[in-house]
């Protein structure tokens, strides 16, 4: 299983998904591995992805694309940076595509982030042809931001396996405990949770286990 992982903005909470996703899949025994494979200011995300895969890539593996301004990647390429180069970004991906069986690739900011001029993660996402998790936080004010990224994703003809909804830090109430129901109803695909503390049980749907 291969998956791009997306959010609705940045700090959502993908990186603590795919690398609970990781280990998940490498307690199982499977070849899995986890990129990141854009970043700016710091490297942080793409250390903890190297860590929960016990070092078997570099940071410099995971993360092959950095810039140290803390912008989008297109601010960090206008103010002096290298541009990014997208062609060198889907090789590298396939490449680890072809050697792991399950691979989890992080994007960075949310679904529109601008990449480079003209493209933004979703093209980027068109041309990996990958299926997609979209990680949202489970706040009150996170329906239209997710119904609005999980109609784009539709949209562009790109698979959207599931909805992520994170609950690290979110108190039970009547917006976050009903937020699966509607987004399920909406948008019709799985939605599950992650990261919640008590009242909140993990809830990885079995099909993340193939």
């Amino acid at each position: 299983m291969q998956l791009f992982i997306t959010g609705t903005t940045t700090g959502v909470g993908k990186t603590v998904f795919s690398c609970e996703l990781l280990r998940r899949w490498r307690r199982q025994g499977k070849k899995a591995i986890g990129l990141k494979p854009v970043s700016t200011g710091d490297r942080r995300d793409a250390e903890l992805l190297a860590e929960a895969m016990d070092g078997t890539l570099s940071v410099e593996e995971v993360n092959p694309a950095h810039w140290d301004i803390p912008a989008a990647p297109l601010v960090a390429y206008r103010r002096g940076g290298k541009p990014l180069d997208l062609d060198f970004l889907c090789e590298h991906v396939a490449r680890f595509c072809r050697r792991y069986s399950h691979v989890v690739v992080e994007g960075i900011g949310g679904w529109l982030s601008p990449l480079a001029p003209g493209i933004t993660v979703r093209e980027w996402v068109q041309r990996l042809s990958l299926p997609v998790i979209l990680v949202t936080r489970s706040e009150l004010g996170t329906l239209s931001p997710t119904l609005a990224t999980a109609e784009s994703i539709l949209a562009s003809g790109m698979c959207l396996r599931g909805i992520a909804l994170n609950f690290h830090g979110v108190m039970p109430g009547p917006a976050s405990t009903t937020h699966a129901e509607i987004l399920e109803e909406w948008i019709g695909v799985p939605v599950f949770s992650f990261g919640g503390e008590a009242g909140f049980p993990q809830q990885f749907p079995d099909w993340l286990n193939s």
